[in-house]
């Protein structure tokens, strides 16, 4: 614990450093960026882990949940911080020091807490560190699936200023390759979360890295939206627009921009890819509870091979973060934790998602209304006390983790409770915020929809029904 303190309170400091050199009219490049970002992505998270004390997390799921919390904390933060600073008389809160101080006082608070927390727990109770062996860590497995982001970060590199692909290329080859030593049972399975990671982040920043400029459609209204937050310091609640409402965005974006000392751009290419990166160790980690460790590194890395996930995807920064939140939220509600400590995790990241893409958190309740009418219907008649009778063979595989299955994870009171809190969220946010733009974009959305559905048998109306049953033209026949 002591040592644990110290090092967050050796960053704490840092970040001081850096602000005051800064002040002075100096910098540190490089070093102020990766401490920022350390700072800025892990240590709230952290902090908060360690607080609620919850057991027997891997590795992976104590990096994806410390940066989960991170993200939520430092939004959540840069929110008050607009929000209280102008009463103040500072009208210009979305800047350096107004965001360190801020922070500060949070990760002040949260060490406070830490430190109460670890006095009140048992020795059954502590908090478990992430593993720490440097004789396992530093090998050569390691060290070469670690080397691939900077084979992507080098070979975009030679790419762009010498117009040599061979760096790139043999990084291709090594990631196809990937799935085959697994399936063969040639790569240890204590490295399959580590390689998920890497391979996702290598792809990332092959794509991203490949142009010195922001390449897509969304990407330039988030850039547009979030500099307009940075040059007014200052953000406008009350802003009409769809993006002005995405605080992973208009708050986000600019806190990372302002602490790091790095352009907006660059953080869109660069320090979001990094957080996206964790998306295919999240979908690992799930399919790791229901199947075995092959299944879910090969499902990860199903992911991460998609070309959405490392082309349109970095095209919508929000959609980044609200898929980090997604991932997290699914996880989450087959982790076996504590029912107090799973409410407050599922309350931060229910926050995060609806405040980071509202097309997502649209799809979400829409899936959790479903969920909540079976839930609903299995109270009745005990539906999933008939899985095992109604599954396929292979579940007798020893595929299926079953205790997936119990009551306790399925809880329909329990899931009625969480639907009607993010219910309640979606709307309050929605409607309250940049001039309940959203919230009329969906009420509009269900009206065409509504209107579509009434027309019933005018096949004309509806596009891709019309599209199925009308006649080609003779030209477009041929």
């Amino acid at each position: 614990m002591k040592s644990f303190l110290i090092t967050i309170l050796s960053i704490q400091l840092a970040v001081w450093g850096f602000v005051g050199i800064e002040i002075l009219g100096f910098d540190i490049p490089i070093i102020r960026q990766i401490v920022c970002f350390l700072y800025l992505s892990f240590v709230p998270g952290i902090l908060i882990l360690r607080i609620l004390r919850i057991q027997d997390l891997t590795n992976s799921e104590t990096i994806l949940y410390s940066v989960g919390l991170s993200i939520i904390s430092v939004i959540l933060v840069g929110l008050l911080t607009n929000l209280i600073f102008p009463l103040m008389g500072v009208y210009n809160p979305i800047s350096l020091i107004p965001l360190v101080i801020s922070l500060s006082i949070l990760i002040f608070i949260l060490s406070i807490l830490c430190i109460i927390s670890e006095f009140d727990a048992t020795p059954d109770t502590k908090s478990a560190a992430l593993y720490s062996d440097l004789s396992k860590i530093l090998n050569f497995k390691v060290l070469f699936f670690g080397s691939l982001p900077i084979l992507a970060i080098f070979g975009t590199y030679f790419m762009n200023y010498g117009n040599d692909n061979r760096l790139n290329l043999c990084l291709l080859i090594i990631l196809s390759l990937l799935p085959i030593f697994v399936s063969r049972n040639t790569l240890p399975r204590s490295y399959y979360p580590f390689i998920v990671l890497m391979a996702s982040l290598s792809l990332l920043l092959d794509k991203s890295l490949i142009t010195s400029y922001l390449c897509g459609s969304d990407i330039f209204g988030e850039y547009n939206t979030a500099n307009n937050v940075l040059l007014g310091s200052q953000w406008l609640l009350d802003k009409p627009g769809v993006l002005n409402g995405m605080l992973s965005v208009t708050i986000l974006a600019p806190v990372y921009s302002i602490v790091t000392n790095v352009s907006l751009m660059w953080v869109l290419k660069i320090v979001y890819p990094l957080l996206f990166s964790l998306l295919p160790l999240g979908v690992y980690i799930y399919v790791s509870k229901q199947f075995n460790e092959k299944f879910a590194f090969l499902s990860g890395i199903l992911v991460a091979y998609t070309s959405s996930f490392y082309g349109i995807m970095l095209e919508a920064a929000r959609q980044q973060i609200a898929e980090i939140f997604l991932v997290l939220i699914i996880i989450l509600i087959f982790q076996k934790i504590e029912r107090k400590k799973k409410a407050f995790l599922l309350i931060a990241f229910s926050l995060g998602l609806i405040m980071s893409h509202y097309g997502i958190s649209y799809i979400f309740l829409i899936l959790l209304t479903a969920s909540a009418v079976f839930l609903a219907i299995d109270t009745k008649y005990d539906l999933l006390a008939k899985v095992e009778e109604m599954s396929p063979r292979f579940l007798s595989l020893d595929l299926f983790d079953k205790s997936s299955y119990s009551k306790e994870n399925y809880n329909s009171s329990v899931y009625l409770q969480y639907l009607l809190f993010f219910v309640v969220a979606l709307i309050s946010w929605y409607v309250y915020i940049s001039s309940s733009v959203i919230f009329n974009n969906f009420v509009h959305l269900l009206d065409i929809i509504a209107n579509s559905i009434s027309l019933g048998a005018d096949v004309s109306s509806i596009e891709g029904l019309n599209t199925i049953v009308s006649r080609l033209s003779i030209s477009r026949e041929i």
